[in-house]
């Protein structure tokens, strides 16, 4: 009886080790960044315009929470091998999809843009509300949906920090004019979202305009429980105005000299 007791202790005993190791690993995995992902790296340095090689990449683990959409993985390489560089490359730099002249290849396809477990969805941006054509691939938006509740607007913020992955027909940023790009085409974002986020902005989207709203590419905040807006601030400052003073006057002297 007592040597099952011994034995039953033991295996709980380990047991319990096995747990703590598993979440001891857990933690540590989370504190550095989460799991580790395969991205391409900068084997050597790489001109503007030279063409990349296999010789020119090598692969890298980077914890996932330092790692963005725009950043090429390695399952990737296939699609950057042959095509031109759009800047200088140095050694050790991530590639991105910034850095290399996909609109070189004509028959590049959006879907080519889509990262597994993410979705492209179109936005049309009312020219009210803001000039999509200012927008470029890569840049970084957040979206707002203009929505009515009952017989009231509200301003809610729906996304933050999403990916724009074509601004009309362009899927690369671009410097030319846009002469062969129609207005209506121009008004028309399409940008990188999770399939329940889709949800959200197709559901915000029958209720008033979904917009977008650009954001620096170095900011990576993500604000807390924003608040809807339901009015408009129309408080107006408390002025205090002051009446000017008088100048004062010289002294006429009435008195004629004698």
């Amino acid at each position: 009886m007592n040597a099952k007791a011994v034995i039953v202790a033991l295996l709980f005993g380990a047991l319990t080790a096995a747990s703590l190791v598993l979440y001891t690993r857990r933690l540590e995995i989370e504190a550095t960044g989460g799991e580790r992902i395969s991205v391409l790296m900068l084997a050597r340095p790489l001109k503007k315009d030279a063409v990349v090689s296999e010789d020119d990449l090598s692969v890298r683990q980077i914890p996932v929470a330092f790692v963005d959409d725009r950043v090429v993985r390695a399952s990737d390489r296939p699609k950057v091998v042959g095509v031109r560089a759009e800047r200088d490359l140095e050694p050790q730099q991530l590639v991105t999809w910034l850095d290399v002249a996909v609109s070189g290849l004509d028959d590049r396809h959006l879907s080519q843009l889509v990262q597994p477990g993410t979705r492209a969805l179109t936005l049309h941006i009312p020219e009210s509300y803001m000039s999509a054509g200012l927008l470029r691939p890569g840049d970084w938006v957040d979206v707002i949906g203009v929505v009515e509740e009952g017989h009231s607007h509200q301003s809610v913020v729906l996304l933050q920090k999403v990916l724009v992955l074509s601004v009309g027909r362009e899927t690369v940023p671009s410097h030319d004019a846009r002469s062969t790009t129609r207005a209506s085409e121009e008004q028309l974002v399409t940008i990188a979202v999770s399939l329940q986020d889709s949800q959200v902005i197709a559901l915000a989207a029958q209720k008033g305009p979904v917009i977008a709203v650009l954001r620096s590419p170095d900011d990576q905040t993500i604000s807390e429980n924003v608040p809807a807006v339901t009015q408009l601030p129309t408080q107006r400052a408390n002025v205090t105005v002051r009446p000017l003073a008088p100048k004062p006057t010289k002294p006429t002297n009435l008195a004629r000299n004698e």
